[in-house]
């Protein structure tokens, strides 16, 4: 199920940019800091020299969470993957979640940014098979 499309708010102010946020160059993070519903989201940091804007969903409507990083893996030279669980409430029930972060690798994102490009995510929510 299509979650809707968040903001990245830690983006360079500027294009080109040499490096950001201290998340090793890459120029976007996604604030896995909300209880998300289940579904799939995409994260948008948008360039400021490109002409397209998008309609966020306001990530703030979902209300704070605590997440931990439980791993991150390369799944490919340029992608990665970061993994994140929480326990919150969702439908009234207190459910074990898992967060997948699936973004490109560093030098990759801050050289796509540079040429002019909005940098993008996908971030995964699903329940745990392990409830709390």
């Amino acid at each position: 199920m299509f979650g809707g499309v968040l903001p990245m708010r830690a983006v360079p102010t500027s294009c080109p940019a040499a490096a950001s946020d201290g998340d090793e160059g890459y120029p976007g993070t996604v604030d896995v800091d909300r209880r998300y519903n289940p579904g799939c989201y995409l994260a948008i940091g948008a360039n400021p020299t490109a002409e397209r804007s998008w309609a966020y969903r306001d990530a703030d409507a979902f209300g704070a969470a605590e997440w931990r990083l439980g791993e991150d893996n390369a799944l490919v030279a340029t992608v990665e993957a970061r993994h994140f669980d929480a326990t919150y409430v969702v439908g009234g029930d207190l459910v074990a979640m898992r967060a997948t972060l699936y973004r490109r690798a560093g030098a990759e994102a801050l050289a796509r940014w540079n040429r002019g490009l909005h940098v993008a995510a996908a971030l995964v929510v699903e329940p745990r098979d392990t409830q709390p």
